[in-house]
């Protein structure tokens, strides 16, 4: 699970970029269409209140203007591409993004912000080749070299994303995201203290930021801390009551402690909040089991492969109860599935 934003789930939120040297004078001062201009510029370089579809139309009625050209008019580029990519609109964000780097060859900013747009894709290796040309032009700005290693982890190249981790720290010593991501990577790698301990530092950085304590209360349980992990999911509960997602990871913490009734009332939770959560399906089939009530553990596993037809688990641990129910075609059947799709 990676923190990432075009949506609800956020690496990082680009920044708007502020235009440089424009001469508006206050706006008590000038007449309507100047005075239009300046609300545009706030909306457009975030200086005002305002969601994405408001940024677009100020973004474009600015060029529109006539009154700004060469870098400035690259800025202004490069903010509505940001707005486009807010709104889910990649086409016309990489659109933007393209015309901005035109305008002006040397603005890093839109190099990397063309990159992320090609990472939202899944083209990680364009992305790359983006960050790569935006710290040629400016190796100083950490948020670059935390998304190129967001996008090195994606293809597995783990310690290249720890490096660049690594140097987006050293250039911001109090970066939240780098070191929840790095912490993210660290634990894809198996090394759990040194992944809590940066779990541990975004948390201090940013206490409200619940899938930190989500995570790191998977990696205290994947370490067998098992309380310490609770205490984290129900953090992360009281900072959002509605997460599907920490209902099921602590029922997961509370089953190994053999805590059933209360796992069994998380995952309850988990799929009251997403009812095609095929994992909470999975695991509460599975506290259904150890309760030996089997027929009641197959449907939720029945469930589970329903929503999720390649969940190789699933077809497993039904197959178990399956056993334990004395169908053994039935087992067999489901373990030939659970080995064809997981070898």
């Amino acid at each position: 699970m990676r923190d990432r934003s075009h949506s609800a789930q956020a690496r990082y939120r680009h920044g708007l970029v502020a235009l440089a040297a424009i001469a508006l004078v206050q706006v008590c001062c000038i007449g309507p269409a100047l005075a239009q201009t300046a609300q545009d510029e706030k909306v457009c370089t975030g200086g005002a209140p305002a969601n994405a579809e408001e940024q677009i139309t100020a973004c474009t009625a600015l060029m529109k203007s006539g009154r700004y050209k060469d870098q400035n008019l690259a800025i202004i580029y490069n903010n509505r591409g940001v707005a486009n990519r807010d709104a889910g609109k990649l086409d016309d964000a990489l659109n933007d993004y393209n015309e901005a780097t035109r305008l002006n060859p040397s603005y890093a900013r839109a190099f990397a912000n063309r990159g992320t747009v090609y990472f939202d894709r899944g083209d990680n290796d364009r992305a790359i080749g983006e960050y790569d040309q935006s710290l040629r032009l400016d190796p100083n700005i950490a948020t670059t070299y935390m998304r190129r290693a967001n996008a090195y982890d994606e293809k597995g190249e783990r310690q290249r994303a720890i490096a660049d981790y690594d140097q987006a720290i050293r250039i911001n010593p109090d970066y939240m995201l780098a070191y929840f991501n790095r912490a993210v990577t660290l634990r894809r790698m198996g090394q759990l203290d040194r992944a809590i301990a940066d779990f541990d530092k975004a948390i201090k950085l940013d206490p409200g930021h619940v899938a930190a304590h989500n995570l790191r209360g998977l990696s205290l349980y994947e370490s067998g801390a098992r309380e310490r992990a609770i205490a984290d999911y129900t953090e992360a509960l009281r900072l959002e009551p509605s997460s599907a997602a920490a209902y099921n990871n602590r029922g997961n913490a509370l089953r190994a402690l053999g805590q059933l009734d209360k796992a069994l009332a998380d995952f309850d939770q988990a799929i009251k909040l997403d009812t095609k959560l095929a994992i909470a399906y999975n695991n509460r089939g599975l506290v259904r089991a150890d309760k030996k009530e089997y027929d009641r553990a197959v449907a939720d596993y029945t469930q589970a492969v329903t929503l999720d037809a390649r969940y190789a688990a699933a077809y497993n641990t039904r197959g178990n109860a399956l056993d334990e129910k004395g169908e053994r075609a039935r087992a067999i059947a489901d373990y030939d599935l659970a080995v064809k799709l997981d070898p």
